[in-house]
């Protein structure tokens, strides 16, 4: 039994028989037998959907070298290459991996054009930084050549903070003896190192030499450029409110884009763009074609969303039984290929279908945060792709 074609895709209630037909057909995907796949009659939008754009850095090769005391930009253009050499290449090879849209060749179109190197700043260790822009106007001049209806884009639109840290801090007396306190009831007894009674004064003295720093040239091993997420600081707003104005450019196309990863400099920097996104979805400006993809990372007896506010997550141990590391450059491809593969099969309701019918619900805890998120099934989804199901 197939559906008829535009059906309505607001929940109803079907008859056992109904249920036990749809559910013998692979037609039937979602607990509590409400998740019916609806088909369209538009041919174009088939043939438009199973189109594939991918956006990214292509033919970039790093340098085996980095002169730290040679000119900014050159060290930014080297640095850049070492970042995202191969990056482009490794997503399609994602996409080619798991073949669910099969007989459709990607089309590659190199972003290159529309990264830019920004303004030299100084930070408070002394530390060169830049921002990089990726430029919203060239994403949508880049956009707007190509036919394809589905557009992966494994990158962050906007300002990317950009650190060449060739200095560090180090504390200016490290053997400096530590005191403490010793607190009965409400009274606090300040102590040395060797347990005996000081004053406050002396206790704040005896933690400012402890904790006092100075400024130093970093050892070579420890020279390096480090390419913080745009997901994770004050440019959130602004770099998620570009992708949006980009999606809404071109409603009749479907954007799978990355949500970021955590990257570390003085302190572990985690993407978080919910916060930004609601304060889009209240002014009416996220658009309903654009999907955003993190990763769900497994290590140290955690697992958790490595970014924060995405639609979906892909397991890092999928990606990596795939060939792949856990990055959400690489978890956006996979998004991208089932949401193609569905498309193009005439799926009509396909978002439902990916994000209620293909995932399984998860939960983390963030000291006294619940943070609930949504994880591919990926067996699921290569049941129903691979298996003709459609």
């Amino acid at each position: 039994m197939e559906p008829s074609l535009d059906q309505p895709k607001t929940k109803r209630k079907i008859s056992r028989r109904d249920f036990l037909k749809l559910a013998g057909a692979g037609l039937l995907l979602a607990a509590g037998a409400d998740l019916v796949i609806v088909y369209t009659k538009d041919q174009k939008e088939r043939e438009r959907g199973g189109k594939v754009a991918v956006l990214d850095m292509f033919d970039i090769r790093g340098q085996n070298t980095i002169d730290f005391d040679g000119d900014t930009k050159q060290i930014i253009n080297n640095s850049f290459g070492n970042e995202y050499g191969g990056h482009g290449e490794t997503v399609s090879a994602v996409m080619n991996k798991l073949k669910f849209n099969t007989n459709e060749p990607q089309e590659q179109i190199s972003i290159v054009s529309a990264v830019k190197i920004g303004e030299e700043a100084i930070d408070k260790v002394g530390n060169k930084t830049v921002n990089l822009e990726i430029t919203e106007k060239e994403i949508i001049k880049l956009i707007g050549q190509t036919e394809s209806g589905t557009i992966n884009m494994s990158f962050e639109v906007g300002k990317i903070p950009v650190t060449i840290v060739t200095k560090q801090e180090k504390l200016k007396n490290p053997s400096a003896p530590l005191p403490g306190i010793t607190r009965i009831g409400s009274t606090e007894i300040y102590k040395d190192e060797l347990g005996n009674k000081i004053s406050i004064d002396k206790f704040n003295e005896m933690r400012r030499i402890a904790s006092e720093k100075i400024i130093v040239d970093a050892p070579e091993n420890k020279r390096v450029v480090v390419f913080l997420d745009g997901y994770a600081g004050e440019n959130t707003y602004d770099n998620l409110l570009a992708m949006t104005n980009i999606a809404a450019k071109f409603p009749d196309k479907t954007f799978i884009v990355a949500g970021g990863n955590p990257k570390y400099l003085n302190g572990l920097h985690t993407p978080d763009i919910r916060e930004a996104r609601v304060r889009l979805e209240k002014a009416n400006l996220w658009p309903e074609n654009l999907i955003v993809v993190g990763f769900q990372y497994h290590g140290d007896g955690i697992v958790a969303p490595a970014s924060l506010g995405a639609d979906i997550y892909v397991s890092d141990k999928d990606l990596e039984e795939m060939g792949f590391f856990g990055a959400s450059s690489f978890a956006t491809p996979v998004i991208t290929e089932i949401v193609s593969a569905l498309k193009k099969s005439g799926v009509k309701n396909w978002k439902d279908i990916l994000l209620d019918g293909l995932t399984e619900n998860n939960e983390f805890w963030n000291n006294n945060e619940k943070i609930d998120y949504k994880v591919l099934n990926l067996g699921k989804s290569k049941e129903l792709l691979l298996t003709g199901r459609l």
